[in-house]
């Protein structure tokens, strides 16, 4: 285990309808850049929608 920091954002859903996520792993000791990061992502992707 590297130790490095990690953040997990849901990215949609495969065509089978099964959640797909992204983990984004940051430099040591960078925890707000992953958390940066997930945030820029969630708003370019629109965050996680439910399926209707």
């Amino acid at each position: 285990m590297p130790g490095l920091p990690a953040t997990v954002i849901p990215t949609g859903l495969s065509p089978e309808g099964l959640p797909v996520g992204v983990q984004i792993i940051g430099p040591l000791f960078e925890d707000r850049t992953t958390l940066r990061l997930a945030e820029l992502l969630e708003q370019h992707i629109g965050g996680f929608q439910l399926p209707r």
